[in-house]
């Protein structure tokens, strides 16, 4: 078992975004299921704008969000 990490989830997660600025996040879920799922509200609400689901649209926007930022 590995010992966990001071400030949980959200501080790991947190620490991440602060080292890759221009992060995406690709969730497998329906974006219909999102807001039914702890973990999934959890991630999208450090994630914000972010967060795309894992479709061809939405990989679609999510890069367009990412060659923007360049």
């Amino acid at each position: 078992r590995r010992p966990r990490q001071r400030g949980g989830r959200a501080a790991w997660l947190q620490r991440a975004l602060n080292v890759y600025k221009d992060t995406i996040w690709v969730d497998p879920q329906p974006e219909s299921a999102w807001d039914y799922c702890e973990s999934i509200r959890f991630t999208r609400e450090l994630i914000g704008e972010r967060m795309f689901p894992l479709t061809l649209a939405g990989l679609d926007h999510g890069m367009r969000l990412l060659s923007k930022r360049r």
